[in-house]
């Protein structure tokens, strides 16, 4: 028990016409979902990426946790691994079973590595053997508990 975060990058090919990328089976794939990062109670950087970038109750325009998907772009990750260097600046995030956040040199290394992976797979070129097949790229955070 207890919080585990999650980021996925997901590729999904759009072809107008164009045929899809195959599995070894011959399949055709439609989408690839990738392991970014993974983080286990990091508290407050799940706090902080809940309360800037997930969705908001229309009424009293509070963040809402209950571990949907939010995703994040190019800028949000951008602005993240700003935040992620100075953990202080971090709201303290306090959960059922969510732990406490290592604000540890190595943990701080540790988030810029998945961030800037995330960056990198969000700017790759996407390189397709047919012009008229496209290859949208997103990356998403999810939380459980």
């Amino acid at each position: 028990m207890g919080l585990d975060m999650y980021l996925t990058g997901r590729k999904q090919y759009v072809g107008y016409g164009a045929p899809l990328p195959k599995d070894e089976e011959g399949h055709d794939i439609d989408e690839v979902i990738v392991k970014l990062g993974y983080w286990r109670k990091h508290a407050n950087l799940h706090g902080y990426i809940v309360q800037k970038f997930g969705p908001k109750n229309e009424e009293t325009g509070e963040a809402i946790d209950d571990c949907r998907d939010i995703e994040l772009t190019l800028e949000d990750l951008e602005h993240l691994l700003q935040v992620v260097v100075k953990p202080a600046d971090m709201p303290k995030t306090e959960g059922f079973f969510f732990g406490e956040s290592d604000n540890s040199p190595e943990q701080i290394e540790e988030d810029t590595e998945i961030i800037t992976k995330a960056i990198g797979f969000l700017a790759a070129k996407n390189i397709v053997p047919n012009d008229s097949q496209n290859v949208w790229r997103s990356v998403i955070y999810r939380a459980s508990w």
